[in-house]
């Protein structure tokens, strides 16, 4: 994967988490506050936005990651944090919804990805 490419993927995937999970503040308003449901929206809403900030962030600096890493740990890495980062949005929004089951299986699925892409991001910083 070009350095191109690994920048656009986080990059977009970043803005498109930003803009959804910015929507969903609004839906958010919409709840009693201090309510069960408002706190369900809030945490979909804060930790969407928060998800993309981290994908656009790191979609600035990967460039300068990538010089430490093997040539296929870049394209696993950008891959775990985007459908981990995605994944750790849309369980939260399912809850909201109501559908726990599923909610489960999304952060289930989200650690599955994320957790060893997160993981190998503190070696990029000794390797360098």
């Amino acid at each position: 994967m070009s350095t191109l490419v690994a920048e656009r993927i986080l990059i977009v995937a970043g803005i498109l988490l930003l803009a959804v999970s910015a929507l969903i503040g609004f839906i958010q308003a919409r709840e009693q506050s201090g309510s069960a449901q408002h706190t369900l929206w809030r945490v979909a809403h804060a930790g969407g936005t928060a998800g993309g900030v981290q994908l656009i962030a790191l979609g600035a600096v990967i460039d300068r990651l990538r010089s430490a890493l093997p040539p296929g740990a870049t394209s696993a890495i950008i891959l775990g944090l985007t459908i981990g980062t995605w994944a750790f949005f849309v369980g939260p929004l399912l809850r909201a919804l109501g559908a726990e089951w599923h909610a489960k299986r999304v952060n289930i699925v989200g650690a599955l990805f994320a957790g060893p892409a997160y993981l190998s991001l503190p070696l990029l910083l000794l390797t360098e």
